[in-house]
């Protein structure tokens, strides 16, 4: 599937309905916060967002302890990483201009 958009617009997603009321927000924390209790937050087992300057360069997601489960996570990890590679192409942009992107849409 090719995605025409005129030049310097950016295709928006299309969703259906509103967003959920009752979704989990994601912890954000600075790196300077990290650094500091990055034992703590990892012992959390909580999914979390690391921000430089209040925009997101990493997210950090624990995975499960059994093989299976991160067996899982890895094979999702991949898909992931090769869907936006294709959506990457199909749109004419750089796989870094694509991530901009998106982390630009989710502030």
């Amino acid at each position: 599937m090719t995605v025409n958009t005129p030049k310097g617009k950016t295709p928006r997603p299309k969703t259906s309905g509103s967003k959920s009321q009752d979704a989990p927000r994601l912890t954000r924390v600075g790196v300077k916060e990290f650094r500091d209790k990055a034992t703590q937050l990892l012992a959390q087992a909580t999914p979390f967002a690391v921000e430089r300057h209040g925009k997101v360069i990493g997210f950090y997601t624990p995975l499960g302890t059994s093989p299976e489960q991160q067996d899982r996570v890895v094979q999702a990890a991949t898909r992931l990483d090769d869907t936006m590679s294709r959506v990457a192409d199909e749109l004419g942009l750089s796989l870094d201009e694509l991530e901009d992107l998106l982390v630009r849409e989710a502030q």
